[in-house]
């Protein structure tokens, strides 16, 4: 009997550990996979390393290693786990996408300067991939948040000519609007982005933007009654959007001009009477005694003529250094300090406030060779 016995526990031993054999590469990936989709970095963490002991020359490791990359937390890490998928995995065909999780990830974090070289090499590395335009975008984004307008006008319309996306081409109009407001002001190029966004991507995510940008351009010219109808207009088709909560701050100031709604839609004859307003005046490096790459400043202005602007300069002038009066364009502005940083710009925008009653604008002062570029807010 008692032979018996264990004869039958050792059966039930055996049995038990065919039971516990190891998953199979097929069930392995299942899993991995299932934790991916729910997000379950730990476990996922934990089953790839099984994974890469169980299976190490599986065809399916450069999939398990972009699983354990996207659950990521760490920005840092996730950038060396994808870029150990673009130097060592050289025919593994989802490496396009790890070039795009490095960028995504770059910019999250906002780094510009890696982010722009990064979008870069990654155009030139994958010209067929699907994400080519996404590259485009990211290129873009990372030299406006620079300061490289030229540049970002550049990549921006070369993203308008290639991409047929709809959602990011109507992104690449938008950014081309920003590009063009922050170099021209109000200018013609900046109105027909913001047109063509408007009656052409209706439905795209950067609709309501767009249509935001076209009520503060009315607005600035005391154009109270299509800044109105355009801030309705968001307000009626985009009422959960970011801009629509804008717009219900801006229409209590647009009221209190008993506006009467008028067509918003800019007109031809209103396009052609924008003129562009060069609002990064070029200096000598030797004008501007700062030795840094990028500055903060305050403007003033623009003044009627040199003379008015010339009397503001000595009103401050015992109080605030260095001060640069500049005429650009038939505009005259005066540039006040120079601030390492925008924590110190706006308490020297605050002082000026305070003291002079004078209300100014941070500009950015950027060093480009021998010249500087005053870049307006």
């Amino acid at each position: 009997m008692r032979k018996a016995a264990l004869a039958c526990a050792l059966l039930v031993s055996l049995c038990g550990s065919a039971l516990s054999a190891p998953p199979s590469e097929k069930e392995y990936l299942a899993r991995i996979g299932a934790l991916a989709e729910k997000g379950e970095a730990d476990g996922l963490r934990a089953l790839a390393a099984e994974f890469y002991r169980a299976h190490p020359k599986s065809d399916a490791v450069a999939d398990v290693r972009l699983f354990a990359a996207d659950v990521e937390e760490v920005p840092d890490e996730a950038i060396r786990q994808y870029r150990v998928l673009l130097d060592k995995y050289r025919y593994f065909k989802k490496r396009d996408y790890a070039a795009l999780r490095i960028c995504e990830t770059l910019y999250l974090c906002a780094r510009w300067e890696e982010l722009a070289a990064e979008s870069a090499k990654s155009e030139a590395a994958f010209l067929k991939s699907m994400y080519l335009s996404r590259y485009t975008l990211y290129r873009a984004k990372a030299l406006v948040h620079l300061g490289r307008y030229d540049e970002a006008r550049a990549v921006c319309r070369r993203a308008t000519e290639t991409n047929r996306t709809y959602s990011e081409l109507a992104d690449a109009l938008l950014l081309l609007a920003y590009v063009e407001r922050k170099s021209t002001g109000y200018s013609r190029a900046y109105l027909y982005s913001l047109r063509e966004l408007i009656t052409g991507f209706p439905d795209a995510p950067a609709a309501p933007a767009a249509l935001y940008l076209l009520g503060r351009f009315y607005e600035n010219r005391a154009d109270y009654g299509r800044a109105y109808s355009a801030y309705a207009d968001l307000m009626k088709r985009y009422p959960r959007a970011v801009e629509s909560g804008l717009a219900v701050g801006r229409m209590q100031e647009v009221k209190a001009h008993t506006p009467s709604p008028l067509p918003y839609l800019p007109e031809e004859a209103v396009i052609r009477g924008a003129e562009a307003l060069d609002i990064r005046p070029e200096m000598e490096t030797g004008q501007i005694d700062d030795d840094t790459d990028i500055v903060y400043a305050i403007a003033l202005g623009p003044f009627h003529s040199g003379a008015e602007a010339e009397r503001i300069r000595k009103i401050i002038s015992g109080e605030f250094t260095p001060i640069q009066a500049v005429s650009v364009a038939g505009r005259h502005m005066i540039y006040v300090g120079r601030a390492r940083d925008t924590d110190s710009a706006i308490s020297l925008k605050i002082r000026l406030a305070e003291e002079f009653a004078m209300n100014g604008n941070i500009v950015r002062i950027r060093k480009d060779e021998n010249r500087r570029y005053i870049y307006g807010d």
